[in-house]
């Protein structure tokens, strides 16, 4: 995910993420995301809507929302 942040490839790293949700991540934390992963995604969301309009820019404000709601 680093290099495809790198590479200015954004909906590329919202794609590996959201696979990683559907497949499951393991993490030796036991938590259910592993932090830098999700990190990684909220970069790539917050790059994305430096360019985007109001309405997709909800799309990360409520990913920010299930965000703390499982890491609190």
């Amino acid at each position: 995910m680093n290099k495809l942040i790198e590479e200015k490839r954004y909906d590329d790293v919202i794609k590996v993420f959201e696979h990683g949700t559907q497949r499951g991540f393991s993490t030796t934390s036991g938590r259910a995301f592993p932090t830098d992963v999700v990190m990684l995604a909220i970069e790539g969301l917050y790059r994305q809507v430096e360019e985007i309009d109001i309405f997709e820019k909800n799309r990360v404000f409520y990913f920010f929302i299930e965000y703390q709601r499982i890491f609190g």
